[in-house]
């Protein structure tokens, strides 16, 4: 068999694997098993060799992807990356997020039932239903892990969970498993008295105090906009965007998924917002269901850039002379199947806030063109 023969046969191999995982480099493979055939040995010997490489590296699924957001090591194309740390004691970390406040035991969680959530009042969250695509895009890495502790605070008049997770599984971004990560979540489970303080509701209806007294016994679900409240012990899927509520804590981009083994549970656990929920995000019912989703919108998502958004809508400003409004006061939001008046397709939301709390937003298309624009008047 001639070189060039060999060649075309070890590709119409790797080929035939491509058909079934698309996510294959098919020339970088091929480079590389011919690389591995180099040896001062007979043609013969360096075709067995080659072939044999090649057949490893593919059964293996030991493959480099690489793009220009991210460089990631995988070993099944459904798990994007098994870079690991040394995996933690769990005890001692339990140890450690008590003594900051956290709640490291499920039974330390009061038992609320979920269905006592407020219900969905604002028309903005109704504008649009997130999609599964929208939540990859959003966001800055998504995990698999198991919550070690959570804290839950208020500040600013919102409620937020605050949750360390122990990473088992990285889907997208650089978190490596048995890494900690630290996200926040919108709602709590905070007491009756606090959600009256919250929302000034003694001043409203002149309560006393020892009305006030006897709502400190109670505990309610707070603003939970997004989706189930994470728990100690939960296993779950995180999609975890630009910070919000406190700085450089990454914040949920989606709704949180709950596992049972591999099993999807409480999607949308108790949430009145299940009419709001992706009809695709529904039907999940496992993790390899959720894995191959990821992958495809993994991949989607290197022809979306953030940073390139950030730019066409700052160059905007600066033409309307609005210089107060910077890159880091910005925040990006992809919407796949936006359903504003008279419109039903692909958007970027570029949203700004100065110091003094002024907010302006501008909204792009799919190309990066100007569709809209909520400029108000101020400079």
């Amino acid at each position: 068999m001639e070189d060039k023969d060999f060649d075309e046969f070890i590709k119409s191999k790797i080929n035939k694997e491509l058909q079934i995982r698309p996510q294959l480099n098919i020339e970088k493979l091929l480079q590389e098993s011919i690389n591995k055939s180099k040896i001062k040995k007979s043609r013969i010997i360096k075709q067995v060799f080659a072939y044999v490489a090649a057949l490893i590296l593919i059964v293996s699924g030991v493959i480099l992807v690489t793009n220009k957001d991210e460089k990631v090591a995988t070993k099944t194309p459904e798990t994007i990356n098994l870079r690991e740390n040394k995996k933690p004691d769990i005890e001692l970390l339990k140890k450690q997020f008590a003594s900051e406040g956290y709640k490291v035991n499920s039974s330390e969680v009061k038992a609320i039932d979920p269905g006592n959530e407020g219900d969905p009042t604002a028309q903005f969250d109704i504008a649009f239903i997130p999609t599964l695509k929208d939540y990859v895009f959003n966001s800055d890495f998504i995990v698999r892990g198991r919550v070690i502790g959570v804290n839950y605070l208020i500040k600013d008049k919102v409620a937020y969970t605050k949750a360390k997770i122990l990473v088992e599984k990285s889907y997208l971004g650089q978190k490596k498993v048995n890494e900690i990560v630290t996200i926040t979540q919108t709602g709590a489970i905070i007491s009756h008295y606090d959600q009256i303080i919250l929302h000034e509701i003694d001043k409203k209806f002149n309560m006393s105090k020892e009305e006030l007294e006897k709502t400190k016994k109670d505990y309610v679900i707070e603003g939970a906009f997004d989706g189930v409240l994470l728990r100690p012990e939960d296993s779950v899927v995180i999609f975890a965007g630009q910070p919000w509520i406190e700085d450089n804590v990454n914040h949920i981009t989606g709704t949180t998924m709950k596992f049972n083994g591999q099993n999807i549970i409480n999607a949308n656990e108790g949430a009145h917002f299940e009419y709001l929920i992706d009809k695709e995000i529904q039907d999940l019912d496992t993790e390899q269901e959720l894995e191959e989703k990821l992958i495809k919108y993994k991949y989607e998502k290197k022809n979306y850039s953030r940073e390139k958004a950030i730019n066409v809508a700052l160059n905007e400003l600066a033409k309307n002379g609005y210089s107060s409004f910077t890159k880091e006061s910005s925040r990006v939001y992809y919407h796949s199947n936006w359903g504003g008046i008279g419109e039903k397709s692909p958007s970027i939301d570029v949203d700004f806030e100065n110091k003094d709390g002024d907010h302006l937003s501008i909204t792009l298309s799919e190309n990066y063109e100007i569709i809209r624009k909520h400029l108000p008047s101020i400079r």
